[in-house]
């Protein structure tokens, strides 16, 4: 993570729909929020994007090696859920 960025891809609804907002946290494994990586963002539907993680916390500290979960929240929609493998 010292040297590398992570990239996390989604859409963003569907055609016709309206925009959305958008919200990406990352979590350790306890489910404990790490880092706020988009809060409240507006994304234009039936697009795909790209949010990048550089491996640091909300502070700026480099995370411990483990697994990171992600969460994308756009409104209307049910949560979607990934996983990250730090290691150094």
């Amino acid at each position: 993570p010292s040297q590398e960025l992570v990239r996390i891809h989604y859409g963003s609804g569907t055609a016709g729909s309206a925009d959305r907002n958008v919200r990406v946290e990352l979590f350790d494994f306890g489910m404990n929020r790490v880092r706020t990586l988009v809060n409240g963002a507006r994304r234009s539907a039936a697009m795909e994007f790209d949010e990048y993680w550089d491996g640091r916390d909300d502070q700026g500290r480099q995370v411990a090696n483990g697994v990171y979960i992600y969460r994308i929240d756009i409104d209307g929609e049910q949560p979607r859920y990934g996983k990250i493998l730090v290691l150094q």
